[in-house]
């Protein structure tokens, strides 16, 4: 199991890429995400229900500024074994996952599977890196910005105090952020586009 954040962000996206320069971080990697989610269960389902039993085909293209080497592209089919603490958050998660070679193909087999497309999220990524410690900055298309922090491998205790660490860290970075360190970007867009209801950062306009 792994533990992972995932933060929305209060500021446009200049904003933050500045804040995180000024903290030492250099953006190393952009990356074009499209995500498919599956399930079988009722969309009226709560959460937990719905990201419980869901399946993610993945269309990720990523290029390293540095080297072409490093660059990745791959589709990838992937269910996520999620663990939720007392109050349904996700505390952390196992990913299974194979590659897959077309991601037309991976959704005609699930759609006519009888499984229902429940959400599509389309984002651009953008990876920073300072020393050991990474951080993704999902810009996602019709939603907002979004930080995701995985569990750093320098990191050890129970997944109580490494998520406390995680929460640390980012407070530290002094960016406007949410209070809410466990998001959902997929159930986000899902109760947007289903339920009609409205999120995102908006700046005043003057």
């Amino acid at each position: 199991m792994q533990s992972e954040i995932t933060v929305e962000i209060l500021c446009d996206k200049d904003t933050l890429f500045k804040l995180l320069r000024d903290k030492g971080f250099k953006c190393m990697a952009k990356l074009i995400i499209d995500d498919y989610y599956y399930t079988h269960v009722d969309l009226e389902a709560d959460f937990r229900e719905l990201v419980s039993n869901s399946f993610l085909v993945r269309c990720l293209r990523c290029a390293d500024f540095k080297s072409k080497n490093k660059s990745i592209n791959y589709t990838r089919l992937t269910y996520k074994k999620k663990e939720f603490d007392l109050d349904n958050k996700v505390i952390s998660e196992k990913k299974i996952a194979t590659d897959i070679a077309d991601v037309g193909v991976a959704n005609s087999i699930l759609q006519t599977a009888g499984l229902t497309n429940w959400c599509t999220k389309n984002a651009n990524g953008y990876g920073f890196i300072r020393g050991k410690q990474y951080i993704l900055v999902q810009e996602v298309e019709d939603l907002g910005l979004f930080m995701e922090v995985e569990q750093f491998d320098y990191q050890k205790g129970d997944e109580d105090e490494i998520l406390d660490e995680l929460v640390e860290f980012v407070n530290e970075l002094e960016i406007p952020i949410s209070s809410n360190f466990h998001e959902s970007i997929a159930y986000r867009l899902h109760l947007k586009k289903n339920k009609h209801l409205e999120f995102g950062f908006r700046p005043t306009i003057v």
